[in-house]
């Protein structure tokens, strides 16, 4: 994988909080994720991720339909430890805060990739700042308020108090709900500024935590570089074929696109996908006919709307390459899958 696009993605579970609060609003989340090219079926599997594109269009479609601007400090507000997996759980074992800010920096590459988390320590104050690692405008501001959120979160439930940030400075414009956001982080944002922090005074960022665990931070230090360790040596047959899923949803899932995607040479990524004994033309074939039997089995996804997503230019199209794979036609395959959910 490459350090920047292809590396872009974000855990499912920091989506089902998303989907948690749209929920709330009265929508259905499950039709705001597909139309920002997101499969809600993939979201229960263990260690799934989502490309950060789909995530920002998600964060857009949640504001547009709930018509809530503070959709992200409500999801953050349903945060646990666990959503994080070993980083979440070492930020509670932490000695104090910039232990904790100290191992967002180093390991948040496995919750969210293509986001530098910047340690800024002065003699009076620690601030922890986020940092798109490619282009700004594909890390949503509703991200940076869920993050900041879940930061005051996590102070308050290590220190076992009433936590207030030093400050907090987000790039976005005032969105003129102050009051939200006192509630959720403490203090009233510098909204404007020319860089997203969360700051803590130097006192607070020293002093012990009554959890402390430093055996335990270590081991789970352990597995969340592991984790990332996984994540940057991926094969180039699961980066391509991740990107294949957001294309195929969106149209256009040519070579040329995948490679712009991914900042890499077209010949580049075919050299690497024959040494995986693959073609593009494979993949693309193999992803397109995974994303149908998913589709279908979704009784409340209509087939044509299925043929569209998959980029076939009508529905007998879809239908004979359906059969091609399946020895059947989409209809009789949804029947037969529903009549053995049933």
């Amino acid at each position: 994988m490459s350090n920047a696009a292809v590396e872009a993605s974000t855990l499912a579970a920091f989506v089902r909080l998303v989907a948690r609060v749209i929920a709330d609003r009265g929508v259905d989340p499950d039709i705001v994720m597909r139309r920002s090219g997101i499969d809600p079926a993939r979201l229960l599997r263990p260690g799934e991720r989502v490309p950060r594109t789909a995530m920002t269009r998600l964060w857009s479609n949640a504001v547009a339909e709930t018509g809530d601007p503070t959709i992200g400090l409500a999801a953050g507000g349903y945060f646990s430890p666990a959503a994080s997996r070993a980083l979440g759980l070492g930020w509670l074992a932490s000695s104090n805060l910039r232990q904790g800010f100290n191992r967002l920096s180093k390991y948040n590459g496995g919750v969210t990739s293509g986001v530098t988390m910047r340690l800024v320590e002065t003699d009076d104050a620690v601030a922890l700042q986020v940092v798109p690692s490619g282009d700004e405008t594909d890390l949503a501001a509703e991200a940076i308020d869920a993050f900041f959120t879940i930061n005051a979160r996590m102070c308050r439930l290590v220190t076992h108090r009433d936590f207030t940030p030093a400050a907090v400075y987000l790039r976005r414009e005032d969105p003129g709900v102050g009051e939200a956001y006192r509630a959720a982080l403490g203090v009233d944002p510098v909204f404007g500024s020319d860089h997203d922090a969360f700051q803590i005074t130097r006192e607070d960022a020293l002093a012990p935590l009554p959890g402390a665990d430093a055996e335990l931070a270590t081991e789970l230090d352990r597995l969340s570089e592991r984790y990332l360790a996984v994540l940057e040596t991926g094969r180039m047959s699961a980066s391509v074929r991740e990107i294949l899923e957001e294309l195929l949803a969106t149209g256009n899932p040519t070579l040329e696109n995948v490679a712009r995607v991914m900042q890499r040479n077209p010949k580049q990524i075919q050299r690497k996908l024959a040494a995986e004994g693959l073609s593009f033309r494979e993949l693309h074939e193999q992803t397109r006919k995974a994303m149908a039997l998913r589709f279908v089995r979704d009784p409340d996804v209509p087939l044509s709307r299925i043929a569209q997503m998959l980029g076939f230019s009508d529905q007998s199209n879809f239908n004979r390459a359906f059969r091609r794979w399946t020895g059947t036609s989409p209809g009789s395959f949804r029947k037969s899958a529903t009549h053995d959910d049933g």
